[in-house]
């Protein structure tokens, strides 16, 4: 019996082996029916059992086994059983008492470690299997791994890439670099790693993901070509054709509509893909076309707030103030909560001229909205806008740099400590600003100055952030601030280089896209702050009476054109300005039709700025004297200004040129202006020669031009 159990044995044992596993069982069996006690055939029988996946049969025999025994090999099987498990806790629990250079064990302890969220232990087991086993890449590869979940970087990828140089072509290594350089948000390495993974394998879900990254680092045609190369491995891929259409967004607002409209056709039922057009169509100032979507979104769906706040945008913009009232309130009524629709309405009902019922529920929102530090602002409620803006900068939108810079002079009062800010409010302008010289902007900003930065005997670089009318009117301040610094550096428009040459002849003077030495300036502010640091304020707005002038020479010099000789009264316009700004501050030319019926007056352009085909016909038809080819920079604008009798234009630079020159204007302003011309019907503190004529019904702009024009024929004075 001996010599045949034995070979019995032997047979199973064989059959084990060579992976004839259930002829292996059904000897194992026999064997164990004849001889029950025997250990070791348990122990090939619950090993099979383990391999075939039997886990809860091996358990029970590897335990009954260490019961026994107590050997270590077979509390090892039992903890790998354990780990098949997940019951990581338990392998710990089993094997925490073994010695530390037993390799097995040390494997399954780190991944037990690993899963229990016990990543300083689990570091611990790879390090000792890397001294163990110093040629295991995974072993530095899985050390990397828990530096990163306890979020030490640095040494994360320094164990990665040790991993990467033993094995250059695992691709799990590779992608957990690729996200180490991306979470520290170092795009370019990033993508590189992620592009190594697509030479290994072709990967929609990679390829993907760099089209992500290339578009988060504005390399816009990057990204559209990788999005483009999932979908060719996947045309359903309907993320990648979104991605494509919302990162032309960036380079051709056109094409992105066209994409969009194309995949609409094959999703007919995404009402997010309408959502996506009307933004688009909002976005290129198409708010009649904005407003058909939305209006179609609320008959879908009536219940749906979203839809009555996008309307009431669209009204908005069109200044149907009733209208847009109407669907904010309807919006409010399914969001009662939502303060950006109360602020939407508080705009509404301030552009409306309803300053009380805007006033009150923005007060109900505890001022946290820009909407409520502006409407006060107009009303030159300067404690209301202290408060408002306090919260803006220091709580609520700490990183929205814009909206800080164009109020952020009327902090030049005297305020409590509570007001007192001590964080760099003013600094660090976002990278993703829309601003011409981004790059170099954000280089400046960096040394921007603080509220209470000490400025005296220190040279100062003023930069030109915003339009060309925002820095003529404030280099009013610039020859005061000169009085307190050591030193002036202007960073300025090419436009305005010889203008601004001529009136501030000592101070060193760059035009935009040159390159400025951060060593030769200790801190920089963009033009709207430098009233902070004048000792004025609005009750005190100084050289209003004009601070710009043009050598008479220069004056004489235009004077003599032959388009200036004539008897009558010269009388200068501009229609048009920037047609993506303030679209409600441009006027269409035929609106001046009344002014060419006065008589004894001779009317000059002075529109720079791309016309709409209609007013470019009719400009050919009047008595118009066209003065854009006489002008060259504002140096040339500025000395034409001092050959008319009078300026009548639309809110843009040449109002702010005429007024820093002291030429009398005649400056037509909408319903609803901007900020700086606040709430005034007539005269503004900024320039004592300009009178305002503004708008009494939204659009009308023929009322405007009517007062305007009686004012010029009663007018004896020029």
């Amino acid at each position: 019996m001996d010599k045949s159990y034995s070979k019995l044995v032997d047979i199973a044992y064989n059959m084990h082996v060579s992976g004839k596993f259930d002829e292996a069982l059904d000897v194992y069996n026999k064997l164990l029916s004849m001889n029950p006690d025997d250990l070791n055939v348990k122990n090939l029988y619950a090993q099979l059992n383990f391999t075939k996946k039997n886990y809860d049969l091996a358990l029970e025999i590897f335990n009954e086994i260490y019961e026994k025994t107590k050997l270590k090999d077979i509390k090892i099987n039992i903890a790998q059983i354990y780990l098949i498990k997940n019951m990581y806790q338990r392998v710990i629990e089993i094997l925490n008492d073994f010695p530390e250079d037993n390799v097995n064990v040390l494997n399954i302890l780190s991944v037990s470690y690993m899963n229990q969220k016990e990543y300083d232990k689990a570091k611990a087991c790879y390090k000792k299997l890397v001294k163990l086993l110093p040629n295991d890449y995974r072993n530095f590869y899985n050390i990397s791994v828990c530096e990163k979940y306890t979020n030490n970087n640095s040494e994360s990828l320094k164990y990665a890439l040790k991993a990467l140089d033993m094995n250059k072509n695992d691709i799990d290594v590779i992608k957990h670099i690729a996200l180490i350089y991306e979470e520290q948000k170092d795009i370019n390495n990033a993508i590189t790693y992620f592009e190594k993974i697509n030479e290994l394998k072709i990967d929609e879900n990679i390829l993907y993901h760099i089209g992500v990254l290339y578009k988060k680092s504005g390399s816009y045609k990057k990204a559209v070509s990788f999005f483009d190369r999932v979908i060719q491995l996947n045309p359903n891929n309907k993320n990648a054709m979104l991605n494509i259409a919302s990162t032309y967004k960036h380079i051709d607002m056109a094409n992105a509509l066209q994409i969009y409209l194309d995949i609409q056709k094959i999703y007919p039922d995404d009402l997010n893909l309408c959502i996506q057009i009307y933004s688009i169509y909002y976005e290129m100032l198409n708010f009649k076309k904005a407003l058909d979507i939305s209006l179609e979104l609320i008959s879908k769906n009536q219940n749906e707030y979203i839809y009555y706040l996008m309307a009431g945008d669209c009204y908005f913009e069109l200044f149907e103030y009733d209208k847009a009232i109407e669907c904010y309130n309807k919006s409010l009524q399914f969001s009662p909560d939502n303060n950006q629709i109360k602020e939407s309405l508080a705009k509404a009902y301030y552009s409306n001229g309803y300053f009380k019922l805007a006033d009150d529920i923005l007060s109900d929102i505890d001022t946290n909205c820009f909407t409520y530090t502006f409407i006060h602002l107009k009303l030159r409620n300067l404690q209301k806008v202290l408060n408002g803006f306090y919260i803006w900068c220091t709580n609520l939108r700490p990183a929205d740099y814009g909206k800080k810079q164009a109020i952020s002079f009327f902090y030049k009062l005297d305020l409590d400590k509570k007001y007192s800010i001590k964080e760099e409010v003013f600094s660090n302008i976002g990278k993703n600003l829309q601003i011409d010289n981004q790059e170099i902007i954000f280089n400046f900003s960096k040394k921007n100055v603080k509220l209470d930065s000490n400025i005296n005997k220190k040279t100062i670089l003023i930069y030109s952030m915003h339009g060309v009318g925002d820095f003529i009117m404030f280099s009013r301040y610039i020859n005061i601030l000169l009085k307190r610094v050591n030193n002036i550096i202007l960073y300025i428009p090419k436009s305005l280089e010889q203008l601004i040459k001529y009136n501030f002849p000592n101070i060193k003077i760059f035009t935009k896209g040159e390159k400025i030495n951060e060593n030769l300036y200790d801190f920089a502010m963009p033009e709207m702050l430098s009233i902070c640091f004048s000792d004025t304020d609005l009750k005190n707005i100084p050289f209003s009476s004009g601070y710009l002038s043009v050598p008479q020479k220069k004056i004489e010099e235009k004077s003599h054109l032959d388009l200036f000789k004539t008897q009558n009264k010269k009388v200068g316009i501009v229609w048009q300005g920037n047609p993506t700004i303030l679209l409600n501050r441009s006027i269409k030319l035929y609106e001046f039709l009344p002014l060419f019926d006065i008589q004894k007056i001779q009317i000059y352009s002075f529109q720079l700025s791309k016309i709409d085909s209609n007013s470019e016909k009719l400009k050919n038809t009047l008595q118009l004297i066209d003065l854009s080819n006489y002008i060259n920079d504002y140096f040339d604008t500025a000395s034409l200004l001092k050959n008319i009798d009078i300026l009548v234009t639309i809110d843009t630079s040449i109002a702010h040129l005429a007024g820093a020159l002291g030429i009398k204007t005649f400056l037509l302003l909408p319903y609803d202006s901007e900020w700086r011309w606040f709430t005034d019907e007539e005269k503004t503190p900024w320039y004592d020669s300009i009178r305002i004529f503004k708008q009494k019904n939204p659009n009308d702009w023929k009322e405007v031009i009517q007062r305007v024009k009686d004012e010029i024929q009663l007018s004896t004075d020029f």
